[in-house]
Formats: C-alpha cells, sequence, structure tokens
C-alpha cells in the first residue's frame, strides 16, 4: 500500500481524516499526489462536511503547497545568512550559509564561494560545502586565471560562470 506522511498506510489515514470529518470535525492536512506523469506534488487536503443533505457528503479541497513549501525554504535559508551575520559569526560560517542558501533558491545546483588572498591574484579559500571534495581540492588555491576552473575563470572575466555539470 501507498504510504504518506511519518510512513502511514495512505488508506488507513484517508479513512481516519474522512472520519472525523463526517462527525463535524474539518481536517487539514498535508499529501503527497502523484501526477499523471508520476512526479510527486506536495499537496494540502481539506475536507468539511456538507451541511443539510440526508446523505453523509465531504467537500474536498486539494491545493497544491510546493510555491508555499520553497518560499518557506528560501525564508529560512534567507535568516540563516542574516543570523550568521548579527552574531558576527566566523566567515566560513557565513559563507556556509550564503551557499545553502544559493542552493536553496536554485534546487540542484552547487554553490561555490571563493576568497581570494591578498593580492587578488589567488584563492585563499574555497568554500562549496556540496561540490566534491575532490574538486575541491583540486580548485583550493588556484590562480586567477581562465584555465584554472569556473571559479578562477569567474573572477578572470568578472562575470559569472555557470557549469552544467561538475560530477
Amino acid at each position: 500500500a501507498a504510504l504518506q506522511g511519518e510512513g502511514r498506510d495512505a488508506i488507513a489515514l484517508l479513512r481516519d481524516h474522512v472520519s472525523l470529518a463526517l462527525d463535524g470535525a474539518p481536517q487539514v492536512f498535508g499529501w503527497q499526489l502523484r501526477t499523471a506523469q508520476g512526479a510527486e506534488r506536495p499537496c494540502e487536503l481539506r475536507l468539511a462536511r456538507m451541511p443539510g443533505s440526508v446523505r453523509q457528503l465531504i467537500r474536498c479541497t486539494i491545493t497544491d503547497i510546493s510555491a508555499r513549501q520553497r518560499d518557506e525554504r528560501i525564508a529560512a535559508a534567507e535568516r540563516a545568512v542574516l543570523e550568521k551575520v548579527a552574531a558576527n559569526a566566523a566567515l566560513a560560517e557565513s559563507l556556509h550559509a550564503i551557499c545553502s542558501y544559493v542552493e536553496t533558491v536554485a534546487p540542484g545546483g552547487i554553490a561555490a564561494i571563493g576568497v581570494l588572498a591578498p593580492g587578488g591574484q589567488a584563492f585563499e579559500a574555497l568554500l562549496a560545502p556540496r561540490m566534491p571534495a575532490d574538486l575541491v581540492a583540486l580548485l583550493d588555491r588556484q590562480t586567477i586565471d581562465i584555465r584554472h576552473g569556473s571559479c578562477a575563470a569567474s573572477v578572470y572575466l568578472a562575470r559569472p560562470i555557470y557549469v552544467a555539470d561538475v560530477g
């Protein structure tokens, strides 16, 4: 049987909510729906008993909440960055929070921040929490040049560089 939040059987969970709605208690709960293409979509279901009928009827409203959940994740990531800055956290902690924020805004993306060494000719450090460790080790402390990876090329060209696949 299909499972819903917290690993509960979907049919049993829905049966419980329908029973409560039929008893007059409106129900609002999360539900994972599957689209015709097979993609999972987070939704909110609202069940309410319809008044004035001889038969027991329930109205069900289904709302796609994926955009709301994305907005909540972005707001939480923004707060994390601001909290690090306000707390005067170590630079690495603040930069890590910024990388997490960027990766929240661009799902599937990997953020990297290079800290320039004095003089601006090389990186002093490269922070990329989700980038493969061997790639970070290769790019860390690279000189600024168009041939030394996307971070160095971005600084050299003074413009953003987007890479399709770093794996």
